[in-house]
């Protein structure tokens, strides 16, 4: 996507790209409605450029070669896959640990292509 910027000496075209996720447990009618699509990135181009698309998407790793936990879109899902408590639910359902993993990437833009996906 690209949006205009008139000020200063960011003028000009500035290019994001914009990455979301759905729950595949949903019905396909409901999988698509606007409310069930989630924002899971928003990245400036440069920093695809200059970091990668996978360090953006799924983190970094420190010098020892673990997984740094970050606010990224991957780290949340490394917790996910531990399970995770999730508050404001109604009883027997926030006592338990919820487990989920990422099942599917898929991309509208050239972006899925930048790297060879494992």
């Amino acid at each position: 996507m690209e949006l205009c910027c008139p000020i200063g000496q960011f003028r000009g075209k500035q290019k994001f790209l914009f990455g979301y996720w759905a729950l595949l447990n949903l019905s396909p009618e409901h999988r698509c409605v606007l409310r069930n699509i989630q924002v899971a990135f928003i990245v400036h181009s440069d920093h695809v450029k200059t970091y990668g698309i996978t360090a953006i998407v799924s983190g970094v790793k420190d010098k020892h070669g673990a997984w740094v936990d970050d606010s990224s879109f991957g780290a949340s899902m490394r917790r996910f896959a531990s399970g995770v408590l999730l508050e404001n639910l109604p009883e027997p359902h926030c006592s338990k640990k919820h487990y989920g993993a990422l099942l599917q990437v898929a991309s509208d833009g050239k972006v899925i292509h930048t790297r060879p996906w494992p």
